[in-house]
């Protein structure tokens, strides 16, 4: 069994784990990166998901750019 402080590091280093890919995941779609925090509360964590696949993402409304810039003159 683990002592107090051990499951308190544990605990914060799985969220590290699994927080950092889901707060670049929401940054690539065009979200802000907090908006991944939502994905730590039970219930909100469905609603977002359902969110996320059912409405178009910023990035694909122009909202930021996607790729490259391309060249001048081309």
């Amino acid at each position: 069994m683990m002592s107090g402080f051990a499951s308190c590091v544990a605990t914060l280093f799985v969220l590290a784990i699994v927080g950092y890919p889901l707060w670049k995941i929401a940054e690539r779609l065009g979200y802000p990166g907090p908006m991944s925090l939502l994905m730590y509360v039970p219930f909100v964590n469905i609603i977002v998901l359902w969110y996320l696949a059912l409405n178009p993402w910023p990035v694909d409304r122009g909202g930021m750019r996607a790729g490259p810039p391309a060249a001048p003159g081309v």
